[in-house]
Parts: C-alpha cells; structure tokens; sequence
C-alpha cells in the first residue's frame, strides 16, 4: 500500500499555468481579470492568483472547494518557553 495522500480536487493552479495550459495568445493578465469579473472560478493567494480546476484541468465551475485549514503544532521547545514565560509573569 502506497503512502501517498489521496489528492482532492479541485486544486488552485497559478494563472499562467492556466493560461499555459489552455491558451496560445492569453496572458495571465486576462486570467486575472476574468477570475475578478466571475467568470472563471480562482483567488487571490498571498501575491500570487489561482485558479480552482478539476482533475482533467477545466475550470471548477460550481464545485465545492475543499477548506484550507493550517494547523500548527508547537515543538517543545517552543512549549517550554511559553511556560517558562507564562509562569514568570503569574509569580509577580
């Protein structure tokens, strides 16, 4: 059995990938503007824009985006000082 993660689609693509991908004589540019007038499904991504494709890299035209979610776990080092830190303030 292989390790890897299942992959769940649709995925954000840079534009000029999309427009790479697709189109000879389409800038990223014109991506950008069709994702801002709602005709093509995307976001904004930090600096960088995206957009939502199936797996066969059409649009994701009304399909249910998956939730980003960042989790962070402290290491313990990182532990050990917010408790060193929160205990020398609750001792004043």
């Amino acid at each position: 059995m292989s390790a890897a993660s299942k992959t769940e689609w649709p995925k954000l693509i840079s534009v000029s990938a999309y427009a790479k991908r697709w189109y000879v004589d389409r800038t990223p540019k014109s991506v950008i503007n069709d994702i801002k007038a709602g005709r093509l499904p995307g976001e904004k991504d930090g600096a960088n824009w995206c957009v939502w494709v199936n797996a066969d890299m059409t649009p994701a035209v009304n399909v249910p985006k998956p939730k980003l979610v960042a989790t962070v776990m402290p290491s313990q080092v990182v532990s050990a000082k917010v408790q060193s830190i929160l205990q020398r303030v609750g001792a004043r």
